[in-house]
């Protein structure tokens, strides 16, 4: 009975490893994709803002 329970024990404990291993792979795919996300919001940000000063200078020489 021993013998089981330390089989079932250590079934266990490679299932949880590799469930946590795949967790922690989701994780990192995840922060990747909010950090390029991230990258391209500042350049759209920039670019709105390079767009408003544009038209701002278009409507003070008219």
């Amino acid at each position: 009975e021993v013998q089981m329970l330390q089989t079932s024990w250590g079934k266990e404990t490679e299932r949880l490893k590799q469930n946590l291993l795949l967790q922690s792979q989701k994780l990192d795919a995840a922060q990747q994709r909010v950090a390029e996300l991230e990258t391209q919001l500042a350049k759209k940000e920039h670019l709105i803002a390079e767009q408003k000063k544009f038209l701002e200078d278009v409507k003070a020489q008219a």
